[in-house]
This record gives structure tokens, C-alpha cells and sequence, in this order.
């Protein structure tokens, strides 16, 4: 039982170091039983809440993340009492991804409180065993809950959910990336055209005076791809700039690598030569009699 990762945790308290009388707001997560164990949650100090069911007190303890109790700067945090409900601090998880990756991990305290917990159960499934899984868990909740059919929702789902937006943005992209190359290629190879049919008494010419066909494509591809290569010089920092501009939306990430810029350059230039070179090669193979007639 409790909020399942991903999700903003809004609930703040006041915890006070009593070493120190350090105070700071710590976001908070009411759960229940074996809630670190379900989400495979690592302590690294102390112990979990279910030593301590049977405690005769009405909330068994918190665990503080590990952002949290470096926050609170206590040496040895556990069996402290920093929580407003005079709770002892029973352990430290290390720190995992409790909001979305846009924001940084924030100091967090879980809160073993069941009843405050009961508005979300989660449950680990079996992947090869889905469907029996789910089967039991509408009979039992039928059971339990009759005449109110149970709600459920898949963890990965809900993470999904939190970077739709990027996932459009990607598709958008995608999609205008392609249709920009296509209109490229058109272009250029409506250009080349047009130059391969001005300069086809040239082509003749050179032909005659023993240009090989490579000669001539590369005479003929070399002013595109030297149109290309500004292009791409141009485009690359305003890429760049972009790109890392948006990352910046994400608290943790990763920096553009100039390697992949690279790539995209390479194979641009490659698409934008095998579109002239087709239009190249079939100038420079023309009979040169045929080309030095033309008018």
C-alpha cells in the first residue's frame, strides 16, 4: 500500500535534527506492509518495518532516503525521533525515482501508516502468470468488496502515461524529419536536373577530351555537396542549442554527443549525393556526339 513511484508526492512535513535542531520540509508516502519489498526498495541502514509489526504504537516508524538523511545531516539516523508524530526512524532506502525525471530526487520519508495508506494496494505479478494473477485478484477483492468492481492500473502504464508528452514530441519530429528529407531529395534532384541540362555541351566537351565518367560526376556532384556541407555547418549549432535547451526539462540527462551529430551529418550528405549522382551519371554516359549536338 502507498503512492506508486512516479507520481509528485505533495505532502510535506517539518522534520527537526535534534543534534543540530536542523529543520526541513521532507516530502511524504504513507505506506503499508512490505511496500519496500514489493518495489524492490534497498536499505542501506537500519531495518524494515516489519520487525516492528506487532508494536503497540500506532505509527511503527519512517524511512528517510538517502537524500533525506544527508539533508538532516544526523550521523546516525536511525532510532531518532525527527518526525512530527514522535516516530523513530527505523531505516534509510537508498534513493530511487519516487517523481517524474523531470525533477531531481527530493529528500523523502515513508511513513508506515496502513489506514492512511489503504487508497492504493499494489501488488508485484508474475509476468508469465498476468492473467491468473489478475483472475485471483477480482475474485478476492469481490470477496472482500462485493458489489464495487476494482479499478486496476499497471505501473509501467502509469510511467508511460508520465512521458506521453515526450513520446508525441518524438513522433511529431519524426514524422517532419522525414517529410523534410523528402522534399529535400526532390529538390536537389529537381536541381541537378535542371544543372545537367544546362551544362550538357560541357559535359560533351570534357568527353571528348577523355574525361572519365567519375571526372564528370565528381564535376558535377562537387558544387552540391560543397551547398550541402554549408547546410549542414549552419544547422548543426541551432541543432545543438535545441536539443540541449530541451534536456535541460529533465533533471537528469544526458548532453547532445557531438559524435551523433556527425552521424546525421554523414548520412545527409550521403542521401543528397546518391540523389545527384544518379542524375550525374546518366549525363556522363550520354554519347558525346548526341550532347554536343544539343541545342
Amino acid at each position: 500500500m502507498g503512492s506508486p513511484p512516479g507520481t509528485q508526492a505533495n505532502s510535506r512535513t517539518i522534520y527537526k535534527n535534534p543534534e543540530s535542531d536542523t529543520r526541513i520540509r521532507i516530502k511524504e508516502v504513507f505506506i503499508g506492509d512490505d511496500y519496500l519489498q514489493t518495489l524492490g526498495l534497498e536499505l542501506v541502514a537500519g531495518e524494515s518495518f516489519e520487525a516492528h509489526r506487532r508494536d503497540s504504537s500506532a505509527n511503527v516508524g519512517v524511512i528517510l532516503n538517502e537524500a533525506a538523511a544527508s539533508e538532516l545531516g544526523m550521523e546516525k539516523p536511525i532510532g531518532q525521533r525527527p518526525h512530527r508524530y514522535h516516530a523513530p526512524i527505523r531505516g534509510v532506502v537508498r534513493d530511487y525515482h519516487f517523481e517524474p525525471l523531470h525533477l531531481p530526487i527530493a529528500p523523502l520519508s515513508l511513513v508506515y501508516w496502513p489506514q492512511r495508506a489503504l487508497r492504493n494496494v499494489m501488488i508485484r505479478l508474475a509476468p508469465n502468470q498476468m492473467d491468473e494473477g489478475l483472475t485471483h485478484l477480482e475474485v478476492t477483492w469481490n470477496r472482500f468488496v462485493p458489489g464495487q468492481p476494482p479499478v486496476f492500473a499497471f505501473l509501467d502504464d502509469e510511467l508511460d502515461q508520465a512521458y506521453r508528452a515526450e513520446l508525441r514530441l518524438k513522433s511529431v519530429f519524426g514524422s517532419f524529419t522525414l517529410l523534410a528529407i523528402i522534399i529535400a531529395c526532390l529538390g536537389l534532384f529537381s536541381l541537378a536536373a535542371l544543372t545537367t541540362e544546362q551544362r550538357t555541351k560541357e559535359i560533351g566537351v570534357r568527353k571528348v577530351m577523355g574525361a572519365s565518367t567519375m571526372q564528370i560526376v565528381f564535376f558535377l556532384s562537387k558544387e552540391f555537396v560543397q551547398l550541402v556541407l554549408m547546410a549542414i555547418i549552419i544547422a548543426f549549432p541551432i541543432a545543438y542549442v535545441l536539443t540541449n535547451t530541451w534536456l535541460q526539462n529533465f533533471a537528469y540527462h544526458t548532453a547532445p554527443r557531438v559524435s551523433i551529430f556527425f552521424l546525421v551529418g554523414l548520412g545527409t550528405l550521403l542521401i543528397a549525393l546518391l540523389t545527384v549522382t544518379s542524375q550525374s551519371i546518366k549525363a556522363s554516359r550520354a554519347n558525346p556526339v548526341d550532347t554536343l549536338r544539343y541545342e
